[in-house]
């Protein structure tokens, strides 16, 4: 699957993370290669408020 980037997540994601915008520099950095499609994997967070949702919506 070349044409999809995973981005793998750990620990906590909520307010102190996207306060620090760690999560959407993440999102927007993590390898140097666009693709088109990108699979968030969720399965290592352990907790996650509605500012990580919203991070991950925007």
């Amino acid at each position: 699957m070349d044409d999809v980037r995973m981005v793998p997540l750990r620990g906590e994601t909520d307010h102190a993370v996207t306060k620090k915008n760690e999560l959407t520099e993440a999102l927007l950095s993590y390898g140097s290669v666009t693709r088109p499609r990108t699979v968030v994997d969720l399965s290592g967070v352990t907790f996650m408020d509605s500012s990580g949702i919203n991070a991950l919506t925007a």
